[in-house]
């Protein structure tokens, strides 16, 4: 499932303090959409912020891993589409 690979990448690139973060991934079907996200109370915050360094993991975790998968995604969607 494309979703939890997606996850699973976000998780090996996720900053590590106390591990509230990484265990806070979730991913969810509804209908033919996935939802891939972290629901820690400063995912978004650690996501956002590019002025921090992170000694392990960075900024963007989720934002990356998808990016590096659009030309996969895009493939799929082209199939499904009839022109």
């Amino acid at each position: 499932c494309v979703s939890k690979a997606l996850l699973e990448d976000a998780k090996t690139r996720v900053p590590i303090d106390t591990g509230e973060l990484i265990r806070s991934g979730y991913t969810r079907q509804v209908g033919h959409t996935s939802f891939v996200g972290f629901t820690a109370p400063h995912a978004a915050k650690v996501h956002e912020r590019l002025d921090i360094k992170h000694p392990r993991g960075q900024a963007k975790f989720l934002e990356q891993p998808l990016r590096d998968e659009v030309p996969y995604f895009a493939d799929d969607l082209a199939k499904g589409i009839d022109l």
